[in-house]
């Protein structure tokens, strides 16, 4: 065996296994580099999803905030209507109340002069029915005077 020949063998391959060994850091140094750059535009797109989704969640709070003083306003505004509603109220009741006691006093003013009215015609029908029995009575009187005959005399 050729001690040379098996030496250039072996400084052959590692010469070989040195440049595949190369070529394997090259390659995995250009993937390194790929996965870097794609790491970092990775990065970049989900820093402005963050940036874009803050700057909603911003627009949002102030929309929130918005409406909520538009509630606010309005809440007051309804008490306030709502308070104006209940004097009103107060108020009508009142007045019904009112209207009612001077209705029932007019009632029974009413009833009284009804009553008096009443007692006055029943005075006066009985007045009434006395002078006619008066008058016929007189008027018994006259026709009896009347068939004795004349004037009186006979």
């Amino acid at each position: 065996m050729d001690v040379e020949k098996t030496i250039e063998f072996i400084l052959n391959m590692q010469a070989n296994a040195e440049g595949e060994m190369q070529k394997i850091r090259e390659a995995q140094a250009q993937a390194e580099a790929r996965e870097e750059t794609r790491a970092k535009a990775q990065a970049a797109a989900l820093a402005a999803q963050a940036e874009a989704q803050a700057a909603q969640a911003k627009a949002q709070a102030a929309a929130l905030e918005s409406q909520a003083e538009a509630a606010a306003i309005w809440i007051a505004h309804h008490n306030r209507a709502m308070d104006e509603h209940e004097r009103t109220m107060d108020r009508i009741d009142r007045r019904l109340d009112q209207a009612v006691r001077l209705a029932i006093r007019e009632a029974r003013n009413e009833r009284k002069r009804r009553q008096q009215a009443n007692a006055e015609w029943d005075l006066k029908i009985t007045q009434i029915a006395a002078a006619q029995l008066e008058t016929k009575e007189a008027m018994k009187g006259f026709l009896e005077s009347m068939r004795r005959g004349g004037n009186g005399s006979h």
